[in-house]
């Protein structure tokens, strides 16, 4: 008797307004990432393409209110997606994470891109003019500033490689969790103001592993 073994689901979390979410929260953690970022000018610059070697900043190392929220926040859909992955005792599975603001201006975008060297990507809309409409779901109409998840997993089937595309209409507040190794892009920003968001590179703490430095 043969059977069908479905392997490798990929798992992503969305909230469309995550409930923690008010109007204070988003004025206030906008606030302090501002100030970080003028501190850092080189924040979003590859670190050996810097003028500078100075470290990156964290915005969930600040221990003003909005920033710990926020990080509890992680922390809670992180043990969702430990759960859904798989993971074993996934609310005791530890993570490392390191959060900050970018801003994309209208007519800018986001490139396709992965990250490898972290295992999960999560993104927090802050504030943004939103220029998508109702029932927006085909990929042939631009809507602006809606974020393309791309899982290529699809790929291996011919009659499922349409649906290798994952679209996301953000709203402020909008809160989404994906693996780092899928490939995401914006649209661009069709609006008159700047899209701002808090983006989190998070890591699988493996402390079994003992690595020495090359």
């Amino acid at each position: 008797m043969s059977s069908i073994i479905s392997l490798w689901p990929t798992n992503v979390l969305l909230e469309q307004v995550a409930p923690e979410v008010t109007p204070e929260f988003l004025k206030d953690i906008a606030e302090i990432g501002e100030e970080y970022e003028a501190q850092h000018p080189e924040a979003h610059v590859p670190y050996y393409m810097r003028k500078s070697r100075e470290a990156a900043y964290n915005l969930l190392a600040d221990p003003r209110p909005a920033c710990q929220l926020f990080k509890s926040m992680l922390k809670s859909r992180m043990s969702q997606i430990a759960a859904a992955e798989g993971f074993i005792n996934p609310n005791e599975v530890e993570f490392e994470a390191i959060t900050s603001l970018r801003k994309f201006g209208p007519g800018e975008y986001a490139k396709p891109h992965n990250h490898r060297s972290v295992d999960y990507v999560a993104v927090l809309w802050v504030s943004m003019e939103v220029t998508d409409f109702p029932n927006n779901n085909t990929h042939q109409k631009p809507a602006g500033n809606r974020l393309h998840i791309s899982d290529p997993i699809a790929a291996r089937s011919r009659l499922l490689n349409h649906n290798m595309l994952f679209p996301i209409s953000p709203v402020p507040g909008t809160f989404v969790v994906h693996p780092a190794s899928l490939f995401h892009t914006s649209e661009i920003n069709l609006g008159k103001v700047d899209t701002v968001a808090l983006v989190t590179n998070i890591k699988v703490v493996e402390s079994v592993r003992n690595y020495v430095t090359l």
